[in-house]
């Protein structure tokens, strides 16, 4: 099943935070599928952050002073209707035991459907603390964690609200707490 922003702003009107984190234990990726922009159409091409402390520090998406928070509000609930949610979780597809795989082949942990995602691009780790750590597994287009280029085969510890690019897919990782927090920022916006 595919999930959208979209789908958990619904959910988040209705369930409590203890309700939304037992049903959304796994942190996320969140991301706008290539398959879902129109050259032109408006849509946007990354995850929207509009609040400051959401973006993991070095904010990238800032509103000029100039911009209403009508056209604000609008842009967010476009996003939210083309925005992705992946979990960062273990299936049965991939051979290895402890990493999330993730990649372009649908033999991964984590499918990300880009052009510029290698079939199999790195994986995924979380330790008993809950650290999150990316490890690119030599990809041709690399991996970029909060802007820096991770070094193949070494792993990069990824923190929540932090952007993580794919080759040329942005997308933004969240641990269950954040994406809670997430989406109460597109909920508060009108």
């Amino acid at each position: 099943m595919r999930l959208l922003v979209s789908d958990l702003l619904d959910e988040i009107q209705t369930a409590s935070r203890e309700e939304f984190l037992a049903r959304h234990p796994s942190p996320v990726l969140v991301f706008v599928e290539e398959t879902e922009v129109e050259v032109g159409s408006g849509a946007p091409t990354r995850p929207f952050l509009a609040v400051k402390g959401i973006g993991g520090g070095q904010e990238a998406d800032t509103i000029p002073g100039d911009i209403t928070a009508s056209a604000v509000a609008e842009q967010m609930r476009v996003t939210a209707q083309h925005s992705v949610v992946r979990p960062i979780r273990k299936t049965s597809v991939n051979i290895y035991q402890s990493k999330i795989a993730v990649g372009r082949a649908a033999n991964n942990d984590v499918v990300l459907p880009h052009a510029t995602v290698s079939g199999f691009h790195g994986f995924f780790q979380i330790d008993a603390n809950g650290a999150v750590t990316f490890t690119d597994a030599g990809s041709k287009h690399g991996t970029h964690v909060s802007w820096q280029a991770a070094e193949a085969s070494k792993p990069t510890l990824v923190k929540n609200g932090a952007e993580v690019r794919f080759g040329e897919l942005v997308t933004r990782f969240f641990d269950a707490p954040g994406l809670y927090a997430y989406l109460q920022t597109y909920a508060s916006v009108k």
